[in-house]
């Protein structure tokens, strides 16, 4: 990497921070040994989404690739503990905590009903129902919610939340 060139040294610095660079089947964490180049740095950093092309190259190595920007399923994005376990179910890919664009959106019904009154789901947030961007339809009634934000939500066409505690709902 040219050290002159910021924009490079930035980019690969914060590649280093959200991704694993492997080199010849070695994870490298030298970020000044690689070039690599990318439009969408921005974007990546921003959590944007989607697949980005990349050019890394390393001495003899160069390497065109696709950075895969999805979901870790972690606290911080679903930090509801049953609803971080509900979401599991669809990393069906390399079942490693990562939900990729594709397996976001092939969700398109999330049904976490109680089946009454008094047997209700322990769902306390549905923070991270956000991700699932091609979401038509979700049931979340009967249940222990008080907040619930289905903004980002834009297809969504059929919701059922009765029977929570909801004071708040962003639609």
């Amino acid at each position: 990497i040219d050290i002159n060139d910021a924009k490079k040294v930035s980019a690969a610095e914060d590649l280093f921070r959200y991704f694993k660079i492997t080199v010849a089947g070695t994870e490298t964490t030298d970020y000044e040994s690689l070039t690599i180049e990318c439009a969408d740095f921005e974007v990546i950093k921003a959590g944007t989404l989607g697949q980005y092309p990349v050019t890394i190259e390393s001495g003899e190595y160069l390497c065109h690739t696709v950075l895969e920007v999805g979901v870790d399923i972690k606290d911080a994005n679903f930090p509801d503990d049953n609803f971080e376990l509900f979401v599991k179910q669809y990393d069906t890919g390399m079942l490693d905590g990562f939900l990729t664009v594709d397996e976001l959106e092939k969700v398109k019904s999330i049904n976490i009903a109680g089946t009454s009154t008094t047997d209700r789901h322990q769902y306390k947030s549905l923070t991270g129902i956000e991700y699932f961007t091609k979401l038509q339809t979700l049931n979340c009634s009967y249940g222990i919610l008080e907040a619930l934000n289905v903004s980002k939500n834009t297809e969504l066409t059929q919701l059922n939340c009765v029977y929570n505690n909801i004071v708040s709902i962003c639609w």
